[in-house]
């Protein structure tokens, strides 16, 4: 009798773990369902910030509307932010609570405060409209389906972290807004692809922030003049590219040679700044070799 009372509780034993990883692993499964439908949803979001479905406020439009928290650089008029996250301080009906975080709101407590600007689809209609139905399907959700047994909803949630203008080759050296996102997309198994039903919940974040890359290796800016000397012997580059490669054509320059006649190679005790605007009246990069 013992010993069958000893083989029951070792058996119930079993029994009760076998199930428990059952059920754990069966967690386990629909939690990771639900990240990736999460998952799915920032993906979305990256794609929709970066079609024409989104539109940034461009620079004509904060001189006229200062929509933002931010501070034009003197000179050349250029914005930078005041704080972060962006605040939209525009009176309404520009932003519509002003002196509140720039947000595009798909779920929660919280309401959407974007500036009132279009997008630039073939028929413009207002970002936030535009967030609303791509990103949201106007608070029902957007359905992530595999078949019809694996389903889910994600809504997405997006912060404006940094807003500032910048000048850049692609945009052909005109002010263009540069902007830094905060993600938070909430997803939600349903299991079938007609449920609406949370079998799992899960929140993701990420930020979608600008990646900055050299030019050159090692580069010199000045903002008025830059003079600049060295031993004998030592050249600095002015690179144009429009002069086409260093030497005119030979692209061997001897090192220290310093030819005050060579296309793209200035004497070291030359004043940088005016032999590179006679150069180049775009900008004023300059590599020390």
């Amino acid at each position: 009798m013992l010993a069958l009372l000893v083989l029951s509780v070792l058996a119930a034993a079993i029994v009760f773990t076998g199930r428990t990883e059952t059920f754990a692993a069966y967690s386990f499964k629909l939690d990771a369902q639900a990240d990736y439908v999460a998952k799915a949803g920032i993906q979305n979001a990256v794609n929709w910030l970066r079609s024409n479905h989104y539109a940034a406020v461009p620079q004509a439009q904060m001189l006229t509307t200062l929509y933002y928290n931010v501070t034009a650089e003197p000179k050349y008029g250029l914005y930078s932010p005041n704080n972060t996250p962006i605040q939209c301080v525009a009176p309404s009906p520009s932003c519509p609570s002003p002196s509140s975080t720039v947000q595009l709101i798909g779920y929660g407590n919280s309401a959407t405060n974007y500036p009132n600007i279009n997008n630039t689809q073939s028929t413009p209609i207002a970002v936030s409209t535009a967030f609303a139905q791509d990103l949201n399907n106007n608070g029902n959700g957007v359905r992530v389906t595999g078949d019809s047994d694996h389903a889910g909803l994600f809504w997405v949630n997006l912060y404006l972290l940094n807003y500032q203008t910048v000048t850049c080759t692609s945009c052909l050296h005109s002010p263009a807004p540069l902007e830094t996102w905060l993600v938070t997309v909430k997803g939600v198994w349903t299991g079938g692809s007609t449920q609406t039903g949370a079998v799992a919940t899960v929140e993701e974040q990420a930020v979608i922030q600008p990646v900055y890359y050299q030019s050159f290796g090692n580069a010199l800016y000045g903002y008025c003049s830059v003079s600049m000397a060295g031993s004998a012997g030592t050249c600095t580059d002015a690179y144009n590219s429009a002069l086409g490669a260093y030497g005119g054509g030979n692209v061997s320059v001897a090192s220290g040679a310093c030819d005050q006649n060579v296309i793209n190679v200035i004497a070291s005790d030359s004043n940088v700044a005016r032999t590179a605007m006679s150069v180049s009246a775009i900008t004023q990069l300059f590599l020390v070799t």
